[in-house]
């Protein structure tokens, strides 16, 4: 099975010829942070050779008293980041959701089933539902932010940058004020309404694209954001277990893709049954979109050729990491929209993406790439909005726009595309391209003709 889905790669490459430009816009200060750390980590000793010379190189010019420079250089680090992370998350506010509708969301769990004929066991799956909701007279309450138990996600959170449990607990604990712009024992507004699976990336939760769900909610879909057991969380827990996340080094990324689409399958084959059939009247199966992020867009672009998707979703690729999974990845079509930021528009990423694109491309049922200008990665998620200088100064995020700014611009790309399903080809495109902050690519010229027999 493995070296069929490898010659399928590599017939899909085979069969046209890529003149794909090199599109990456990493600004300068992302190119030294980018140089420096992986410097660092290829020169380590080099690294620590530098630092002991630094200190050692002063007290032999000037004596013993230039030592206490670096204690005093290292007190104000110390005081400063907690200072600036606090401030940061104190100051935090998620957007609040354009739509007409209000949103209410649930924390559900449902059973994701043995794969048929292997050893696996059936295991729980947590997943948050954002929904159009109405209010039934009791006073309304708004979900909080960070999952339960919250000092399990401050520490997980804190140890994906290495920090000790304690250093983590002091520097995020804010977060538990942070509150989702949806609402806690709200009824599902009347109606059928279709529904959205959104795959979060690597080191992601279940609410940490809440700004983006509730957004979807809010215009009247429902939105299932599961968070993965596969390792890839930054923590998973349910009332069964609890997983850490797997480093990319000890991660299979194969297995991991496998086991997100049965997750994903896992959660339409239970949305009606859950939380006592609260969905089961108010869902349009007819059709679903598939919603990732990064490591979630690789998820979904394996999950639209699985039973019970294939043929009934569209696919939205929120800048997507595309090499993993081009093994398992089998060619089909599906209207889709790659939503693209200059992080992940590196050539081989894009070379990749561009050939999945023509894959899945169809005369009545088209793929758009789109460029969100000036944006970052982690510019996606609810990141920008509680840690805007902390991941700014890290990662480049939110440097050359606001967070508020790309939301808003990568909601209402994904909204026109959804809303303009029916609509003719040359209409989509106009209707895409007048998004403000946005640049649509046409990457069909990018593809040159197929080679004979393809």
């Amino acid at each position: 099975q493995q070296h069929q889905q490898q010659h399928t790669n590599h017939r899909i490459r085979a069969h046209m010829q890529l003149t794909v430009p090199d599109l990456t816009s990493w600004t300068c200060y992302e190119r030294l942070v980018y140089r420096s750390v992986t410097y660092a980590a290829d020169h380590g000793r080099v690294v620590a050779g530098s630092f002991v010379a630094s200190l050692l190189l002063p007290w032999a010019a000037f004596g013993w008293r230039t030592l206490l420079i670096w204690p005093s250089f290292l007190g104000l680090i110390t005081l400063g980041m907690p200072i600036l992370t606090w401030t940061s998350l104190l100051m935090a506010r998620l957007p609040q959701p354009r739509g007409p509708l209000t949103v209410g969301c649930c924390n559900v769990e449902v059973r994701i089933p043995p794969v048929d004929g292997d050893n696996s066991r059936s295991y729980l799956l947590r997943a948050t539902i954002f929904f159009p909701g109405v209010h039934q007279g009791t006073p309304a309450q708004r979900e909080r932010w960070l999952p339960s138990p919250a000092n399990s996600y401050i520490n997980a959170l804190g140890g994906l940058y290495g920090l000790p449990k304690c250093i983590a607990m002091l520097l995020l604990s804010p977060l538990r004020l942070l509150r989702l712009h949806a609402s806690t024992g709200t009824a599902v507004a009347f109606g059928r309404w279709p529904v959205v699976f959104f795959s979060h990336g690597l080191c992601g939760t279940r609410t940490m694209y809440s700004a983006f769900c509730t957004e979807l909610a809010s215009h009247g879909f429902i939105v299932v954001a599961p968070e993965h057991t596969d390792g890839s969380a930054c923590l998973a827990v349910t009332s069964e277990q609890t997983i850490p996340y797997a480093r990319r080094t000890d991660a299979d990324q194969r297995q991991q893709l496998q086991q997100r689409v049965r997750e994903l399958v896992g959660c339409w084959n239970c949305l009606p049954s859950v939380r006592r059939g609260k969905f089961a009247n108010s869902l349009d199966l007819s059709s679903c979109v598939l919603v990732g992020h990064s490591f979630g867009g690789a998820t979904v672009l394996c999950a639209g050729g699985a039973s019970p998707f294939r043929g009934r979703s569209s696919l939205v690729l929120l800048d997507p990491w595309i090499g993993p999974a081009l093994s398992a990845f089998h060619g089909h079509s599906a209207p889709t929209l790659a939503v693209m930021t200059g992080s992940m528009l590196w050539h081989p990423n894009l070379v990749d993406l561009v050939g999945v694109l023509k894959s899945l491309n169809a005369k009545d049922q088209p793929a758009f790439l789109a460029e969100l200008v000036g944006a970052r990665h982690q510019d996606v998620s609810d990141v920008p909005f509680f840690l805007h200088v902390p991941m700014a100064l890290l990662s480049a995020c939110s440097q050359t726009r606001t967070g508020y700014s790309t939301w808003q611009a990568n909601a209402e790309l994904v909204l026109r595309f959804l809303r303009c399903a029916k609509e003719a080809d040359a209409a989509k495109l106009e209707n895409l391209a007048a998004v403000p902050g946005v640049t649509l690519h046409n990457w069909q010229s990018w593809v040159d003709s197929p080679a004979a027999g393809g």
